[in-house]
């Protein structure tokens, strides 16, 4: 993540990310993610309104990554939104592209442009739509 934020920021200063990470982290919405025994990531969902869940944080530790962990989360995310009928929405840093690809895999559509975010959301009554790159 260091890599991305500097990408869109121009710098990285850790106490000024860990002040930031903390006070945006809401506890009450948030779960380890847990692989036999060890903690590897977490993920904070705000369940909006009965309409609406937004991913507000998705984290793998790095040695975890492209085992499948995220996108197991994320399709357990959107079951539970497709059952209810629910929207899920996210954003993702401009200069993530890794995250971007990952949640267009998924599914998820850019609805909006912010300075240093995209903002995507998904729906199962909506058709998937492949991202230009998707092979």
């Amino acid at each position: 993540m260091r890599d991305a934020i500097t990408a869109a920021r121009g710098s990285w200063d850790p106490d000024k990310e860990a002040a930031q990470f903390r006070d945006q982290l809401d506890l009450a919405q948030t779960d380890v993610l847990r692989m036999e025994h060890s903690d590897v990531g977490l993920i904070s969902l705000q369940r909006i309104d009965e309409r609406l869940s937004r991913v507000h944080t998705l984290c793998v530790c790095p040695e975890y990554q492209s085992a499948g962990i995220g996108a197991r989360v994320m399709k357990s995310v959107m079951a539970e939104a497709s059952n209810s009928g629910a929207v899920v929405e996210l954003s993702v840093l401009k200069a993530n592209p890794r995250a971007q690809e990952f949640y267009s895999r998924l599914g998820f559509q850019r609805i909006d442009v912010s300075e240093y975010h995209i903002h995507m959301s998904w729906s199962s009554r909506l058709p998937a739509v492949r991202s230009p790159n998707h092979r």
